[in-house]
């Protein structure tokens, strides 16, 4: 038996849950809940290009909360059913199945059975967290059952944890993880818009002013040239220099900003087109600084020079000022 199943087994059979840390964990949700509740209503002003801005405000505020709930039912889930860690990581510590109820309790008051089962079919085709969500989902699950890291995370480091300011940190990667649940949900109206556009329960939930065409269109446009950026560029640019993008609310704007995480293994899993970027990068950061440096010493030549024949002309012209000054002196002296 290797270490880490030692580890697993240990940890299985070693179920205890200390009275502080539920109550330290009951804190994060708490403060989840509030931060959600009072921050929803951001507009199209903020500089992140979501899909939620489909919905109104009142209904993101509902997605926000209903995804917080259904991750709150995991956890009370995963504290009183004992079950084998192998199957808790093979279903993803049951996220895929906490977003389905998420998608049937949210649309459900809206849509018949046959338009629900168009949503969920057009969800099933959309790429939800990548692999780095999933890993960090995975680890603050296993850390709020356990109190403690995996074995695999604790080899991997994709993401470096501080003790005193774990819970901080736990805030806002759930939160990041919301939001981006949130923007995938709210994608799948986007996508079926069309095809549902003659149920009038609609506009309960979707922002009026994308109901008019051209806005519409302005906004579906904006979503796919990023996401035609994202895939090219900055997703394996970000792989490239180890870090993860955050989405977080504050102050009823969604805010975007970067850690440092190990990402060197989904190199592998790149296309040919975002290896090619990395490629390109690599070649970027091998000579541009030689560049920058032949630049800067042939700028210092050429500066060396200019300065050389501007004083030397400079010199030679002062001096044969003060030759016709002498010569003039001269000549007026024996006159």
């Amino acid at each position: 038996m290797n270490s880490s199943q030692s580890l697993f087994n240990y940890n299985q059979s070693n179920r205890k849950y200390d009275t502080n840390f539920l109550r330290k964990i009951a804190i994060i949700f708490v403060e989840l809940d509030f931060k959600l509740y009072s921050n929803a209503y951001f507009d199209r002003g903020t500089s992140v290009i979501s899909s939620l801005f489909i919905l109104n405000k009142k209904s993101r505020k509902v997605l926000f909360l209903k995804i917080l709930n259904e991750i709150k039912l995991i956890f009370i889930t995963l504290f009183q059913l004992e079950l084998p860690l192998s199957i808790l990581y093979a279903k993803k510590f049951f996220l895929k199945r906490s977003i389905n109820k998420v998608i049937l309790n949210f649309f459900s008051p809206i849509f018949n059975t046959k338009e629900l089962t168009t949503l969920l079919e057009n969800y099933s085709k959309l790429y939800v967290l990548n692999e780095l969500d999933l890993i960090l989902w995975e680890d603050l699950c296993y850390f709020f059952l356990f109190n403690t890291f995996t074995f695999k995370f604790q080899a991997q480091k994709q993401f470096y944890f501080s003790d005193q300011f774990f819970f901080e940190q736990a805030i806002i990667l759930l939160e990041n993880c919301i939001i981006k649940i949130s923007s995938t949900i709210s994608s799948i109206i986007l996508d079926s818009l069309d095809s549902i556009k003659d149920n009038s329960n609609i506009f309960t939930i979707v922002e009026p002013y994308y109901l008019v065409p051209r806005h519409l269109r302005y906004l579906k446009n904006n979503l796919l040239l990023f996401d035609l950026l994202n895939y090219y560029i900055y997703s394996p640019k970000l792989i490239y220099e180890n870090k993860y993008l955050i989405l977080n609310l504050n102050q009823k704007r969604i805010l975007s900003y970067y850690i440092s995480c190990y990402r060197n293994q989904e190199i592998l899993f790149l296309s040919n087109s975002q290896l090619l970027l990395i490629v390109l990068l690599e070649v970027k950061d091998l000579f541009l600084p030689k560049i920058e440096n032949s630049i800067y010493l042939i700028g210092k030549m050429i500066i060396y020079i200019f300065t050389y024949f501007i004083g030397t002309i400079t010199k030679i012209i002062l001096q044969n000022i003060r030759d016709i000054i002498r010569y003039f002196d001269l000549f007026n002296s024996r006159n």
